[in-house]
């Protein structure tokens, strides 16, 4: 996009004014235009194989963290209804984890390829950007990798359970459940909308208040359910509360 082609340049250029790459203190014989001419189709090279490897070790990531929701809530297998998170809570982290594992291959390869210019090949990258890349990425690896973890810790613990005899809430932000019978229930509140998107399509947002003054939204919960699959779990609950379960 046209905001990314301005933003990406100025980024770089703002990296390159606060951190600057210092030229080691042997000096090198070689000119940028000189290690430039040298391996400048390197770059190439390591395009392509960011461009195989990212993709590639996010779609794992994003399957690792799809089973690993599902393991969270097999306990509940028996349950009627059990909400996990929907896909794009896995895709975002799964994105950044893929390019964090990606320079794992990526430099191996380039380092089997090149040999012992390697060194030189990163000195060229160091001189090109006019950063030093490898301190930047371990600062950044280090927070992405910080706040991914941080994500995961919550997204992982999420789930909504609708069972035979009770209602088990574990919401975004929390570490723990709630656990509501259906005689608890003191209002359900239903409303359907012509969707942002698409006024096509009918949306359904859901509200449970309990008796303790909780209360649970399925617009607020990422939760991986069908318009269709909503309005089951509505009669589902309207009819245990009418049974005062």
């Amino acid at each position: 996009s046209i905001a990314l082609g301005i933003a990406l340049p100025l980024v770089l250029w703002l990296i390159s004014k606060f951190m600057p790459y210092k030229l080691p203190a042997e000096a090198h014989p070689l000119t940028l235009e000189l290690l430039r001419e040298k391996y400048a189709r390197w770059d190439w090279v390591a395009m392509i194989l960011i461009f195989i490897f990212v993709p590639l070790l996010g779609y794992v990531c994003y399957e690792v963290l799809s089973a690993l929701a599902a393991q969270q809530v097999k306990p509940f297998e028996g349950a009627p209804f059990v909400l996990k998170p929907f896909w794009l809570v896995w895709v975002i982290p799964a994105g950044f984890l893929g390019l964090m594992a990606a320079n794992i291959p990526v430099s191996w390869i380039l380092q089997r390829l090149l040999k012992q210019e390697f060194a030189e090949y990163l000195l060229y990258q160091n001189l090109n950007y006019g950063f030093d890349s490898q301190r930047l990425g371990k600062k950044l690896f280090t927070i992405i990798g910080a706040l991914c973890a941080a994500y995961l810790a919550f997204a992982l613990d999420f789930y909504i359970i609708f069972g035979h005899s009770e209602i088990i809430i574990n919401d975004l932000p929390s570490f723990s459940e709630t656990r509501h019978s259906y005689a608890d229930i003191q209002e359900i509140q239903v409303k359907r909308f012509p969707a942002y998107r698409n006024p096509n399509r009918i949306e359904t947002v859901f509200t449970i208040d309990f008796e303790d003054g909780r209360r649970w939204n399925s617009a607020w919960s990422p939760i991986d359910a069908s318009d269709a699959r909503l309005l089951e779990i509505i009669a589902f609950v309207s009819e245990k509360r009418a049974a005062g379960q």
